[in-house]
């Protein structure tokens, strides 16, 4: 008895990510999971270490703010190369994951 058309499209699926995958490991870029792994894992850390002091003014807010994100951006990178991906597929996948919700050069945080 043949295989049924989506048995044979599932496992096509399969094999396409299977090499798809493997494509990834061997030009060591992470993928979105990894990504986020990362992310979400520098996040965890550097919440727990920052306080809740409210500080006086927008500017310091501010500057903060953007400290505190550049911070977690270098941690996840840094997350991610230490699990083996290159550094320069790292930076534009984690650039594209972030996306920094405050106005301005997302060129910044990938320099």
């Amino acid at each position: 008895m043949a295989d049924s058309p989506g048995k044979k499209s599932a496992a096509a699926h399969r094999e396409r990510q299977r090499r798809y995958r493997e494509r990834l490991r061997e030009t060591r870029d992470p993928e979105a999971d990894d990504v986020q792994r990362a992310v979400f894992a520098a996040l965890r850390d550097k919440t727990f270490q920052a306080r809740t002091d409210h500080l006086e003014g927008s500017g310091q807010y501010r500057a903060s703010v953007r400290a505190f994100l550049l911070a977690l951006y270098e941690e996840s990178l840094d997350r991610l190369c230490r699990n083996g991906f290159s550094r320069r597929k790292a930076k534009r996948r984690l650039a594209r994951a972030l996306k920094p919700p405050y106005p301005g050069n997302v060129d910044a945080l990938t320099e």
